[in-house]
Protein backbone atom coordinates (compact mmCIF):
# COMPACT_ATOMS: atom_id res chain seq x y z
CA UNK A 1 0.00 0.00 0.00
CA UNK A 2 1.26 3.50 -0.60
CA UNK A 3 0.34 6.47 1.72
CA UNK A 4 -0.35 10.02 0.19
CA UNK A 5 0.00 12.97 2.52
CA UNK A 6 -1.46 16.54 1.46
CA UNK A 7 -1.69 19.74 3.55
CA UNK A 8 -4.86 21.18 2.96
CA UNK A 9 -5.61 24.30 4.95
CA UNK A 10 -3.52 26.86 7.27
CA UNK A 11 -6.56 26.30 9.30
CA UNK A 12 -6.30 28.86 11.94
CA UNK A 13 -3.53 31.30 13.42
CA UNK A 14 -4.10 33.36 17.06
CA UNK A 15 -2.13 36.05 19.25
CA UNK A 16 -3.73 35.89 22.72
CA UNK A 17 -2.94 37.44 25.64
CA UNK A 18 -2.29 35.73 28.99
CA UNK A 19 -0.97 36.17 32.77
CA UNK A 20 1.68 34.12 34.18
CA UNK A 21 1.49 32.91 37.82
CA UNK A 22 2.65 36.16 39.03
CA UNK A 23 0.09 38.18 36.96
CA UNK A 24 3.12 39.28 34.52
CA UNK A 25 1.07 39.88 31.17
CA UNK A 26 2.59 37.66 28.09
CA UNK A 27 1.68 36.55 24.73
CA UNK A 28 0.72 32.86 23.38
CA UNK A 29 0.73 32.40 19.36
CA UNK A 30 -1.27 29.40 18.38
CA UNK A 31 -1.51 27.80 14.67
CA UNK A 32 -2.94 24.87 12.79
CA UNK A 33 -2.34 23.21 9.94
CA UNK A 34 -4.86 20.59 8.14
CA UNK A 35 -3.09 17.60 6.38
CA UNK A 36 -5.06 14.76 4.89
CA UNK A 37 -3.85 10.78 4.08
CA UNK A 38 -4.91 8.93 1.41
CA UNK A 39 -4.17 4.66 1.11
CA UNK A 40 -3.64 3.28 -1.95
CA UNK A 41 -3.06 -0.08 -3.06
CA UNK A 42 -0.29 -0.64 -4.54
CA UNK A 43 -1.50 -2.63 -7.33
CA UNK A 44 -4.56 -5.36 -8.36
CA UNK A 45 -3.03 -7.80 -6.42
CA UNK A 46 -2.20 -5.71 -2.95
CA UNK A 47 -4.63 -7.42 -0.82
CA UNK A 48 -3.71 -5.40 2.19
CA UNK A 49 -6.21 -4.45 4.52
CA UNK A 50 -6.92 -0.65 4.80
CA UNK A 51 -7.63 -1.65 8.56
CA UNK A 52 -3.52 -2.75 8.75
CA UNK A 53 -2.58 1.10 8.34
CA UNK A 54 -3.69 2.81 11.99
CA UNK A 55 -4.09 6.23 13.01
CA UNK A 56 -0.22 5.60 14.84
CA UNK A 57 1.43 4.90 11.57
CA UNK A 58 0.12 8.16 10.42
CA UNK A 59 1.08 9.69 12.85
CA UNK A 60 4.41 8.93 12.47
CA UNK A 61 4.96 9.28 9.28
CA UNK A 62 8.18 11.66 8.47
CA UNK A 63 6.12 14.38 5.99
CA UNK A 64 4.05 15.51 9.08
CA UNK A 65 5.52 17.89 11.38
CA UNK A 66 7.66 16.42 14.53
CA UNK A 67 5.94 17.06 17.60
CA UNK A 68 8.18 19.56 19.94
CA UNK A 69 10.94 20.03 16.97
CA UNK A 70 9.66 21.16 13.89
CA UNK A 71 8.32 25.14 13.74
CA UNK A 72 5.67 26.85 11.97
CA UNK A 73 6.68 27.71 8.12
CA UNK A 74 3.32 29.06 6.03
CA UNK A 75 3.52 26.94 2.44
CA UNK A 76 1.83 29.72 0.70
CA UNK A 77 3.73 33.06 1.41
CA UNK A 78 6.97 31.57 2.96
CA UNK A 79 6.03 33.08 6.56
CA UNK A 80 8.19 31.95 9.79
CA UNK A 81 7.71 31.74 13.18
CA UNK A 82 10.30 30.07 14.33
CA UNK A 83 9.55 29.99 18.54
CA UNK A 84 6.29 28.23 17.40
CA UNK A 85 6.57 24.36 17.58
CA UNK A 86 4.81 21.92 17.04
CA UNK A 87 2.78 20.30 20.03
CA UNK A 88 0.68 18.73 18.93
CA UNK A 89 -1.04 15.95 16.18
CA UNK A 90 -4.59 14.96 15.99
CA UNK A 91 -5.24 11.92 13.49
CA UNK A 92 -8.91 10.99 12.81
CA UNK A 93 -9.85 8.32 10.15
CA UNK A 94 -12.71 9.43 8.21
CA UNK A 95 -15.93 7.73 9.20
CA UNK A 96 -17.16 6.60 5.74
CA UNK A 97 -14.25 6.07 4.09
CA UNK A 98 -11.78 3.92 5.85
CA UNK A 99 -8.34 4.86 3.79
CA UNK A 100 -8.67 8.91 4.30
CA UNK A 101 -7.26 10.37 7.84
CA UNK A 102 -7.58 14.16 8.49
CA UNK A 103 -4.65 15.40 10.34
CA UNK A 104 -4.72 18.86 12.66
CA UNK A 105 -0.95 19.98 14.04
CA UNK A 106 -0.71 22.62 16.47
CA UNK A 107 1.84 25.17 16.97
CA UNK A 108 2.31 27.12 20.09
CA UNK A 109 4.83 29.43 21.16
CA UNK A 110 4.06 29.33 24.50
CA UNK A 111 3.99 32.18 26.74
CA UNK A 112 6.54 35.12 25.85
CA UNK A 113 7.11 38.82 26.54
CA UNK A 114 5.80 40.12 23.32
CA UNK A 115 3.77 39.50 20.21
CA UNK A 116 5.81 38.14 17.31
CA UNK A 117 5.01 39.02 14.04
CA UNK A 118 5.74 36.36 11.05
CA UNK A 119 8.24 37.63 9.24
CA UNK A 120 10.27 36.04 5.75
CA UNK A 121 11.99 32.77 6.45
CA UNK A 122 15.50 32.68 7.68
CA UNK A 123 18.71 31.95 6.03
CA UNK A 124 21.04 31.45 9.28
CA UNK A 125 19.92 31.59 13.00
CA UNK A 126 21.24 35.71 13.00
CA UNK A 127 18.40 36.26 10.99
CA UNK A 128 16.00 35.35 13.89
CA UNK A 129 15.59 37.90 16.69
CA UNK A 130 16.53 36.34 20.21
CA UNK A 131 13.42 36.33 22.61
CA UNK A 132 14.25 38.10 26.04
CA UNK A 133 11.86 37.85 29.51
CA UNK A 134 12.57 39.27 32.62
CA UNK A 135 12.49 37.47 36.01
CA UNK A 136 12.53 39.40 39.54
CA UNK A 137 14.39 37.81 42.66
CA UNK A 138 15.33 38.53 46.17
CA UNK A 139 18.41 37.18 48.38
CA UNK A 140 18.84 37.97 51.72
CA UNK A 141 22.14 40.83 52.86
CA UNK A 142 23.40 40.62 56.31
CA UNK A 143 23.61 44.27 57.63
CA UNK A 144 25.62 45.88 60.72
CA UNK A 145 24.11 48.69 60.59
CA UNK A 146 20.30 48.98 59.99
CA UNK A 147 18.53 51.51 57.69
CA UNK A 148 18.56 54.01 60.94
CA UNK A 149 21.98 53.48 61.47
CA UNK A 150 21.30 50.95 64.65
CA UNK A 151 23.90 48.42 65.34
CA UNK A 152 22.35 45.19 64.68
CA UNK A 153 24.82 41.89 64.46
CA UNK A 154 26.07 41.93 67.76
CA UNK A 155 24.16 42.52 71.71
CA UNK A 156 25.89 45.38 73.49
CA UNK A 157 27.53 45.27 76.33
CA UNK A 158 28.84 41.19 75.45
CA UNK A 159 29.59 41.90 72.05
CA UNK A 160 28.33 38.62 70.78
CA UNK A 161 27.06 38.06 67.68
CA UNK A 162 23.37 37.44 67.58
CA UNK A 163 22.95 33.83 66.60
CA UNK A 164 20.80 34.81 63.44
CA UNK A 165 22.12 37.72 61.59
CA UNK A 166 20.02 40.57 60.39
CA UNK A 167 18.91 40.54 57.20
CA UNK A 168 17.77 42.91 54.31
CA UNK A 169 15.84 41.88 51.17
CA UNK A 170 17.68 42.67 47.94
CA UNK A 171 16.00 42.62 44.78
CA UNK A 172 17.46 40.52 41.76
CA UNK A 173 17.52 40.53 37.94
CA UNK A 174 17.69 37.64 36.07
CA UNK A 175 17.05 37.67 32.08
CA UNK A 176 16.25 34.44 29.73
CA UNK A 177 17.73 34.46 26.11
CA UNK A 178 16.56 31.90 23.93
CA UNK A 179 17.75 32.18 20.05
CA UNK A 180 18.63 30.30 17.38
CA UNK A 181 22.10 28.84 16.46
CA UNK A 182 24.12 26.12 14.86
CA UNK A 183 23.92 23.04 16.44
CA UNK A 184 25.80 23.36 19.63
CA UNK A 185 27.79 20.03 20.74
CA UNK A 186 27.77 19.39 24.49
CA UNK A 187 31.55 20.35 24.95
CA UNK A 188 30.00 24.28 23.80
CA UNK A 189 27.06 24.07 26.43
CA UNK A 190 29.42 23.40 29.03
CA UNK A 191 31.76 25.83 28.74
CA UNK A 192 29.22 28.68 28.30
CA UNK A 193 27.10 27.63 31.37
CA UNK A 194 28.10 28.92 34.69
CA UNK A 195 30.35 32.02 33.42
CA UNK A 196 30.71 35.42 34.10
CA UNK A 197 31.23 38.34 31.45
CA UNK A 198 34.79 39.33 30.96
CA UNK A 199 33.09 42.63 28.80
CA UNK A 200 30.90 44.73 29.56
CA UNK A 201 27.38 43.50 28.88
CA UNK A 202 24.11 45.65 29.24
CA UNK A 203 26.01 48.60 30.60
CA UNK A 204 26.87 46.43 33.42
CA UNK A 205 31.00 46.15 34.42
CA UNK A 206 32.60 42.45 33.82
CA UNK A 207 31.80 39.97 36.51
CA UNK A 208 28.31 41.36 37.08
CA UNK A 209 26.25 38.88 34.61
CA UNK A 210 26.43 34.94 35.08
CA UNK A 211 24.89 32.32 32.70
CA UNK A 212 23.44 29.11 34.66
CA UNK A 213 22.91 26.27 32.99
CA UNK A 214 22.12 26.86 29.50
CA UNK A 215 19.19 24.60 27.98
CA UNK A 216 19.30 23.54 24.52
CA UNK A 217 16.81 22.22 21.96
CA UNK A 218 17.15 20.93 18.19
CA UNK A 219 14.60 22.55 16.11
CA UNK A 220 13.25 21.93 12.38
CA UNK A 221 13.16 25.17 10.90
CA UNK A 222 12.33 26.00 7.12
CA UNK A 223 14.55 28.61 5.30
CA UNK A 224 14.05 31.08 2.49
CA UNK A 225 15.04 28.49 0.04
CA UNK A 226 12.47 25.66 1.84
CA UNK A 227 15.02 23.50 2.39
CA UNK A 228 14.84 22.79 6.25
CA UNK A 229 18.00 22.34 8.64
CA UNK A 230 18.13 21.50 12.34
CA UNK A 231 19.36 24.41 14.06
CA UNK A 232 19.67 24.69 18.23
CA UNK A 233 17.44 26.60 19.94
CA UNK A 234 19.38 28.01 23.25
CA UNK A 235 18.15 29.56 26.30
CA UNK A 236 20.68 31.31 28.66
CA UNK A 237 20.00 32.05 32.24
CA UNK A 238 21.56 35.57 32.85
CA UNK A 239 21.50 36.51 36.48
CA UNK A 240 22.85 39.72 37.86
CA UNK A 241 24.58 40.25 40.64
CA UNK A 242 25.21 43.80 42.10
CA UNK A 243 25.90 42.71 45.56
CA UNK A 244 28.00 45.25 47.33
CA UNK A 245 28.85 46.02 50.90
CA UNK A 246 30.46 49.42 52.92
CA UNK A 247 34.26 49.52 53.78
CA UNK A 248 34.85 49.88 57.46
CA UNK A 249 34.96 54.08 58.20
CA UNK A 250 32.47 55.16 55.88
CA UNK A 251 28.73 56.63 56.02
CA UNK A 252 26.61 53.24 55.13
CA UNK A 253 23.40 56.18 55.18
CA UNK A 254 25.24 58.67 53.35
CA UNK A 255 23.81 58.12 49.96
CA UNK A 256 26.96 59.70 47.71
CA UNK A 257 28.87 56.66 49.94
CA UNK A 258 30.77 54.64 47.15
CA UNK A 259 29.62 51.00 47.78
CA UNK A 260 32.22 48.12 46.66
CA UNK A 261 30.30 46.38 44.30
CA UNK A 262 31.70 42.52 43.56
CA UNK A 263 29.16 40.65 41.56
CA UNK A 264 29.68 37.03 41.13
CA UNK A 265 32.77 37.17 43.53
CA UNK A 266 32.78 35.55 46.93
CA UNK A 267 33.15 37.93 49.83
CA UNK A 268 34.57 36.50 53.27
CA UNK A 269 33.92 38.78 55.81
CA UNK A 270 37.32 39.33 58.39
CA UNK A 271 35.00 38.12 61.14
CA UNK A 272 37.20 35.78 63.71
CA UNK A 273 37.16 34.39 66.99
CA UNK A 274 40.79 33.73 66.68
CA UNK A 275 44.00 36.53 65.75
CA UNK A 276 47.90 37.17 65.07
CA UNK A 277 48.81 38.06 68.65
CA UNK A 278 51.81 40.18 67.24
CA UNK A 279 53.90 40.63 63.72
CA UNK A 280 55.08 37.13 63.04
CA UNK A 281 53.37 35.82 66.75
CA UNK A 282 51.11 32.80 67.60
CA UNK A 283 47.48 32.53 67.06
CA UNK A 284 45.50 32.58 69.90
CA UNK A 285 41.85 33.05 70.93
CA UNK A 286 40.06 36.75 70.79
CA UNK A 287 38.94 37.28 73.97
CA UNK A 288 36.35 40.26 75.74
CA UNK A 289 39.00 42.89 77.95
CA UNK A 290 36.60 43.26 80.22
CA UNK A 291 35.47 39.38 81.18
CA UNK A 292 38.09 37.69 79.39
CA UNK A 293 35.75 35.17 77.48
CA UNK A 294 36.22 34.17 73.92
CA UNK A 295 34.43 36.65 71.66
CA UNK A 296 34.23 37.07 67.93
CA UNK A 297 35.97 40.33 66.31
CA UNK A 298 37.32 42.13 63.44
CA UNK A 299 40.49 40.78 61.89
CA UNK A 300 42.83 42.71 59.11
CA UNK A 301 43.16 41.44 55.53
CA UNK A 302 45.57 41.05 53.33
CA UNK A 303 45.44 44.68 52.20
CA UNK A 304 46.14 45.83 55.44
CA UNK A 305 48.34 49.29 55.92
CA UNK A 306 51.59 48.48 56.15
CA UNK A 307 51.92 48.34 60.17
CA UNK A 308 49.17 45.81 60.27
CA UNK A 309 49.51 41.96 59.87
CA UNK A 310 46.78 39.95 58.32
CA UNK A 311 44.91 38.43 61.10
CA UNK A 312 45.84 41.18 63.60
CA UNK A 313 42.38 42.44 65.44
CA UNK A 314 41.21 45.23 64.20
CA UNK A 315 38.97 47.07 66.80
CA UNK A 316 36.49 49.53 66.46
CA UNK A 317 34.04 51.13 68.74
CA UNK A 318 30.48 49.88 68.79
CA UNK A 319 28.16 50.74 66.88
CA UNK A 320 29.83 53.13 64.82
CA UNK A 321 30.84 53.65 61.06
CA UNK A 322 34.04 51.21 61.51
CA UNK A 323 31.70 49.14 63.52
CA UNK A 324 31.91 46.28 60.21
CA UNK A 325 33.90 44.05 58.62
CA UNK A 326 36.46 44.50 55.64
CA UNK A 327 36.21 41.70 52.69
CA UNK A 328 38.29 39.19 51.66
CA UNK A 329 37.08 38.66 47.48
CA UNK A 330 37.82 35.72 45.92
CA UNK A 331 36.69 35.50 41.65
CA UNK A 332 35.23 31.54 41.56
CA UNK A 333 33.63 31.52 37.98
CA UNK A 334 35.59 31.76 35.00
CA UNK A 335 35.61 34.22 32.44
CA UNK A 336 34.22 34.29 28.96
CA UNK A 337 32.94 36.68 26.29
CA UNK A 338 29.44 37.23 25.91
CA UNK A 339 28.62 40.38 22.97
CA UNK A 340 28.41 38.87 20.14
CA UNK A 341 30.54 40.35 17.17
CA UNK A 342 32.30 39.75 13.87
CA UNK A 343 35.68 40.64 13.05
CA UNK A 344 35.45 42.26 9.30
CA UNK A 345 38.60 41.60 8.28
CA UNK A 346 39.35 37.95 9.23
CA UNK A 347 35.20 37.06 10.01
CA UNK A 348 36.22 35.93 13.05
CA UNK A 349 33.04 35.45 15.53
CA UNK A 350 33.42 36.01 19.45
CA UNK A 351 30.75 35.99 21.92
CA UNK A 352 27.49 34.79 21.47
CA UNK A 353 25.03 36.52 22.66
CA UNK A 354 22.99 38.94 20.01
CA UNK A 355 20.79 40.02 22.62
Amino acid sequence: MNIVIEQTLETSFSIKGEKSEGGKDLVNHTASKGYRAYIRKSGPNDNTSFADISEATIACDYRLPIVNRTTWTSRDSNYSLPFAVCRSKDITRSPTAGNVFDIICTFETGPVETEQCVRQAPQKPEDIEPEVSVEIGSYDRVIYQDKDGQACWRLPGTNTPFQNPVVETIPTLTLIITQFENQLDTDTILERSFKVNSDTYRGKDPGMWMIGAVKVTDQDVTLSDNSVVTWSKVTYPLMLSERYYYEPCVDAQDPETEKVYYGHKTAQPLVDSFKVENPGGDIVPMTDPNSGNVTTGYIYGTDSPPSYVAGQERTAAFGGDCDRPDYLLFRTQDETQFTYTVDEDTEEVTGFLRA
